[in-house]
């Protein structure tokens, strides 16, 4: 930005010195003024956005994460949609082969594992997502493929499998074989990771599964692997639970066991048993995404 060896000589001179300033002065601020009002504009329209689909339909498969990058993140503190991104890229090494599952509107996939991974499949069962994830996120190392993740999951390996915040969305038998699945899926060494939350009222249409305690995730994913991780964070609307799984203790970021908000250690050993008690819902009258 400061230019080469010539350039920067050249602004040292009093007379161009003076020149730049006055020309900062005057194209400058109107520029910051005129960003800032797009950038109100667009909060608005988002948040209108925000309401709309709120009010015609409530509960909703897949998300539009641009109301949260746009609105939902300076309006109401609510960053949880990037400290998910970041804690998901947390291991995806350089040129990595990458499976996401239900992927929704493909904001992370394309905003942040395609950043690292040399390839990302993301898969959603929701075409209406897929077609979103399509024509706003589309990345030249992201296929978005439509599959349903109860079935039978593509062999890979990969280096690295993403839950983003849907295991909810399955019933506790469905979702331990949607584990199984994806350790299969995986290569020697590699690492599950992703989140889902704690959210008691919140009255979503699409759940079919809740946990009560962060160790009942656990219990979960200690059905599948030998080796995990899960943190709490807090959010200003529910609790979020990120989790990390892997044959390999190494791979993952943060030590084995459950710790609380902020990293601090809240006592759950995972070597002893603790039986999930999340609750199922019925049958759904959708898939999942």
């Amino acid at each position: 930005m400061t230019g080469g060896p010539a350039i920067r000589r050249g602004r040292e001179r009093p007379a161009v010195a003076r020149l730049l300033a006055r020309a900062y002065g005057l194209i400058v601020p109107p520029l910051r003024a005129v960003n800032a009002a797009l950038r109100a504009a667009t909060a608005a329209t988002h948040h209108l956005q925000y309401k709309v689909e709120g009010l015609l339909r409530p509960s909703t498969e897949w998300f539009d994460h641009e109301i949260d990058a746009q609105w939902q993140w300076a309006a109401r503190g609510s960053a949880s949609f990037l400290e998910r991104g970041v804690l998901g890229s947390l291991g995806i090494a350089p040129g990595a082969e990458v499976l996401e599952l239900c992927c929704g509107d493909g904001f992370s996939a394309a905003r942040f594992y395609s950043l690292r991974a040399g390839r990302v499949l993301a898969l959603d069962h929701n075409e209406g997502a897929l077609a979103y994830a399509r024509r706003r996120h589309a990345r030249p190392n992201v296929e978005y493929r439509r599959a349903d993740v109860r079935e039978e999951l593509p062999a890979g390996p990969f280096d690295n499998v993403v839950w983003d915040s849907a295991i909810h969305h399955f019933t506790l038998a469905e979702a331990a074989a949607v584990l199984a699945a994806a350790h299969r899926s995986m290569r020697a060494g590699g690492r599950l990771g992703q989140d889902t939350m704690i959210e008691p009222g919140a009255g979503y249409t699409y759940e079919r599964t809740s946990f009560d305690d962060p160790a009942e995730l656990a219990a979960l994913l200690l059905a599948q692997f030998p080796h995990v991780a899960v943190l709490e964070t807090q959010d200003p609307n529910r609790r979020n639970l990120y989790f990390f799984a892997s044959d390999v203790r190494s791979a993952l970021p943060f030590p084995e066991g459950v710790s609380g908000s902020g990293g601090e250690a809240a006592g759950v050993d995972l070597g002893e048993e603790v039986l999930p008690s999340g609750r199922v819902g019925g049958d759904r009258s959708q898939e999942p995404s």
